[in-house]
């Protein structure tokens, strides 16, 4: 089955929560960012303020700040900022925000899980456009909660990272981690 098109210049929505300094959510989100910045979309970040909103923001990405205590607020900033063409989410708080906040937008909404907290992904997966795993057992995890999946195409799917749209030079890698 030969891949959809992805269209130049959309407006992304990466919505993520986090209590740690860096971390391996970290890298995947920062990652990401570049990869479709790369490719000339536009990305805002809604994330917790600290190091990495800030690392993010020299790199001149609009930074949105999330609130834990009050998802309505965080919402309401989102669409304000909005709309946009795709909402992409990592679980637990960023998750709930970003569903709201692409429904709104009547964007796709696509997750990315990372490890065995699969979110309870079998409550919401209708409402994915595409559920991303960084691991084959993560993928298993997700299967074995009943989620009914599609390998292969656009709309409710579960799919590994393509290594090969998100790859970096070594040069990039090396100057991000320091």
């Amino acid at each position: 089955m030969a891949k959809a098109p992805i269209s130049k210049g959309l407006r992304v929505l990466i919505v993520v929560w986090f209590r740690s300094r860096m971390g391996g959510l970290h890298l995947n989100v920062r990652d990401t960012i570049h990869s479709l910045t790369k490719r000339g979309h536009k990305v805002t970040l809604m994330c917790p303020p600290g190091d990495f909103a800030v690392s993010m923001a020299l790199k001149g990405l609009t930074i949105l700040p999330i609130d834990l205590e009050d998802r309505a607020a965080s919402v309401t900033v989102g669409l304000a900022a909005g709309p946009f063409d795709i909402v992409h989410a990592h679980p637990g708080h960023a998750r709930a925000t970003g569903l709201q906040i692409a429904a709104a937008c009547k964007a796709p909404f696509f997750i990315t899980l990372h490890g065995a907290w699969i979110d309870g992904v079998a409550t919401y997966w209708r409402d994915c456009a595409g559920i991303f795993v960084v691991s084959g057992a993560v993928g298993d995890l997700v299967v074995k909660s009943k989620v009914c999946c599609k390998f292969g195409g656009w709309g409710g799917y579960v799919s590994l990272m393509d290594m090969t749209f998100f790859s970096f030079s070594s040069a990039f890698l090396c100057a991000s981690h320091s």
